[in-house]
């Protein structure tokens, strides 16, 4: 019964996107290469849908808008890296790269009043009772309101909320990394099948103007670990993986113009392991044995509000334990 209405917004655009790649072999055991490119992301089409408020925050205080003017993203690219193959699966691995990235997609939060959500079809009596609730909370009237008096009325509009919009950033976000990795089989120990890899990245990226936009969520660095014995129809691996605190959202935030979300540091370890059951005991039958954890060590995600003990979010996801027989006749 529900009429829909399409509605259809055209956009054009166009471009090159060029890349080259090339190799070197320094010694038949170590490799060098370059490569430079120019890549293009687009929006997320989710926030390129006609201009439309998301007001479904429980407190009332944070919106989202979508932006059907968004354009493409686009990417400067340059990556160096050298290669050492040590032997069997060993190999030894440094890359450098650098990414300028020119209309970078970021969430913009803008602080404004409730009042001016109205030309978005948002009011006091288009919200639910939970919201109208916190609104009168914070405007110093009772809860419980589901209509106004013309004082009230003018309380409630002056209450702040935020707006968060993905818009095109107009500076340059320039980014510049190194990974390390390192893989090697540990083949002189007595018992054969031993091994481990790491791999360690480092990002740093700033933008060129005024306007702070970072790509959120990106750690620093982070780092892997991986532990693992292979032999015989047994296998049995360690991870643990690392992430630097990270900067989470863009500022404002809750109506505090400095205010950011960040995110703490985060371990995790996870074990897994298999047994050939079909290969150890010589059998004609294709059966396995799998045993799988996860988050081992019980690493709990947290997240806080510009200062680390002003805890934002808590999410203590606890162990997985995984037991599996798979078959195959």
């Amino acid at each position: 019964p529900n009429v829909i209405t399409e509605e259809l917004s055209p956009t054009k655009y166009s471009n090159n996107l060029p890349s080259a790649s090339v190799a070197y072999n320094l010694s038949p055991t170590v490799v060098s290469r370059l490569s430079v490119s120019k890549s293009m992301t687009r929006p997320n089409p989710q926030d390129l849908r006609r201009t439309q408020l998301q007001f479904s925050d429980p407190s009332a205080s944070q919106g989202t808008l979508t932006n059907s003017e968004l354009k493409p993203y686009v990417s400067q690219n340059l990556d160096m890296a050298m290669e050492w193959y040590t032997g069997r699966e060993g190999y030894l691995a440094a890359s450098l790269f650098t990414k300028d990235i020119s209309a970078f997609t970021a969430s913009q939060n803008t602080s404004t009043n409730f009042g001016s959500l109205a030309q978005y079809n948002v009011n006091f009596g288009s919200i639910t009772q939970q919201q109208r609730d916190a609104l009168a909370v914070r405007a110093g009237l009772p809860s419980g309101l589901t209509t106004l008096s013309a004082p009230q009325q003018l309380l409630i509009d002056q209450q702040s909320v935020v707006i968060t919009q993905q818009v095109n950033s107009p500076d340059l976000l320039k980014i510049k990394g190194l990974e390390l990795t390192w893989q090697q089989p540990l083949n002189f120990l007595p018992i054969p099948g031993f091994g481990f890899s790491a791999n360690y990245t480092f990002i740093n990226q700033r933008a060129t103007g005024n306007s702070g936009f970072i790509a959120t969520g990106v750690p620093e660095y982070t780092t892997n670990f991986t532990a693992y014995y292979e032999q015989g129809g047994y296998m049995l691996r360690v991870s643990r993986t690392f992430s630097k605190g990270s900067q989470l959202t863009n500022s404002p935030q809750n109506g505090i113009t400095a205010a950011q979300l960040y995110g703490d540091a985060y371990a995790q370890v996870d074990i897994a392991a298999r047994a050939d059951l079909g290969q150890i005991l010589g059998m004609k039958q294709d059966i396995a044995l799998t045993f799988d954890v996860w988050n081992a060590t019980r690493s709990k995600q947290r997240q806080y509000f510009q200062f680390p003990n002003a805890t934002f979010t808590e999410y203590k996801p606890g162990a997985t334990f995984l037991v599996g027989l798979r078959a195959k006749f």
